[in-house]
Protein backbone atom coordinates (compact mmCIF):
# COMPACT_ATOMS: atom_id res chain seq x y z
CA UNK A 1 0.00 0.00 0.00
CA UNK A 2 1.51 3.35 -0.98
CA UNK A 3 2.17 6.01 1.62
CA UNK A 4 -0.70 8.57 1.82
CA UNK A 5 1.72 11.45 1.21
CA UNK A 6 3.27 10.64 -2.10
CA UNK A 7 6.78 11.84 -2.88
CA UNK A 8 6.49 11.08 -6.56
CA UNK A 9 7.21 13.95 -8.99
CA UNK A 10 3.62 14.09 -10.22
CA UNK A 11 2.15 14.52 -6.75
CA UNK A 12 0.23 17.78 -6.26
CA UNK A 13 0.15 17.54 -2.46
CA UNK A 14 3.25 19.70 -1.81
CA UNK A 15 2.06 22.33 -4.28
CA UNK A 16 -1.39 22.57 -2.68
CA UNK A 17 0.10 22.63 0.79
CA UNK A 18 2.53 25.38 -0.14
CA UNK A 19 -0.23 27.39 -1.81
CA UNK A 20 -2.49 27.06 1.23
CA UNK A 21 0.36 28.12 3.51
CA UNK A 22 1.24 31.16 1.41
CA UNK A 23 -2.39 32.27 1.15
CA UNK A 24 -2.90 31.81 4.90
CA UNK A 25 0.29 33.74 5.67
CA UNK A 26 -0.76 36.59 3.37
CA UNK A 27 -4.21 36.75 4.98
CA UNK A 28 -2.64 36.81 8.46
CA UNK A 29 -0.27 39.57 7.34
CA UNK A 30 -3.16 41.66 6.01
CA UNK A 31 -5.15 41.20 9.22
CA UNK A 32 -2.11 42.14 11.31
CA UNK A 33 -1.47 45.32 9.30
CA UNK A 34 -5.15 46.27 9.51
CA UNK A 35 -5.27 45.78 13.27
CA UNK A 36 -2.07 47.79 13.76
CA UNK A 37 -3.42 50.65 11.64
CA UNK A 38 -6.78 50.69 13.41
CA UNK A 39 -5.06 50.59 16.79
CA UNK A 40 -2.80 53.46 15.79
CA UNK A 41 -5.80 55.49 14.63
CA UNK A 42 -7.67 54.75 17.85
CA UNK A 43 -4.81 55.97 20.03
CA UNK A 44 -4.16 59.00 17.81
CA UNK A 45 -7.84 60.00 17.96
CA UNK A 46 -8.10 59.60 21.73
CA UNK A 47 -4.80 61.32 22.48
CA UNK A 48 -5.62 64.26 20.22
CA UNK A 49 -8.97 64.67 21.99
CA UNK A 50 -7.27 64.47 25.39
CA UNK A 51 -4.77 67.09 24.23
CA UNK A 52 -7.66 69.44 23.46
CA UNK A 53 -9.19 68.84 26.90
CA UNK A 54 -12.07 66.59 25.80
CA UNK A 55 -11.58 63.78 28.29
CA UNK A 56 -15.12 62.39 28.20
CA UNK A 57 -15.30 62.56 24.40
CA UNK A 58 -11.96 60.75 24.11
CA UNK A 59 -13.32 57.97 26.31
CA UNK A 60 -16.48 57.72 24.19
CA UNK A 61 -14.40 57.54 20.98
CA UNK A 62 -12.14 54.88 22.53
CA UNK A 63 -15.11 52.76 23.60
CA UNK A 64 -16.91 53.24 20.26
CA UNK A 65 -13.91 52.12 18.21
CA UNK A 66 -13.43 49.08 20.43
CA UNK A 67 -17.14 48.29 20.14
CA UNK A 68 -16.94 48.44 16.34
CA UNK A 69 -13.92 46.13 16.30
CA UNK A 70 -15.62 43.59 18.57
CA UNK A 71 -18.87 43.82 16.62
CA UNK A 72 -17.05 43.17 13.35
CA UNK A 73 -15.30 40.13 14.87
CA UNK A 74 -18.63 38.79 16.11
CA UNK A 75 -20.24 39.39 12.72
CA UNK A 76 -17.48 37.50 10.91
CA UNK A 77 -17.69 34.64 13.41
CA UNK A 78 -21.47 34.36 13.18
CA UNK A 79 -21.79 34.80 9.41
CA UNK A 80 -18.62 33.24 8.00
CA UNK A 81 -17.59 30.61 10.51
CA UNK A 82 -20.33 29.70 12.97
CA UNK A 83 -18.41 26.56 13.89
CA UNK A 84 -15.76 28.83 15.44
CA UNK A 85 -18.19 30.26 18.01
CA UNK A 86 -17.37 29.41 21.61
CA UNK A 87 -14.08 28.56 23.19
CA UNK A 88 -13.67 25.14 21.62
CA UNK A 89 -12.77 23.53 24.95
CA UNK A 90 -15.91 21.39 24.96
CA UNK A 91 -15.17 20.11 21.46
CA UNK A 92 -11.61 19.26 22.41
CA UNK A 93 -12.81 17.37 25.48
CA UNK A 94 -15.21 15.35 23.33
CA UNK A 95 -12.46 14.52 20.83
CA UNK A 96 -9.98 13.53 23.53
CA UNK A 97 -12.48 11.48 25.54
CA UNK A 98 -13.72 9.66 22.45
Amino acid sequence: MPHPISTQPNSTFPTHTLTAGVVTAFAAFCVNVSVENLSGFKFWATLSLIGRGHILLSFIVYVAINFLLVASAVLVTVRVGPAAAGSGIAEVKVCVAG
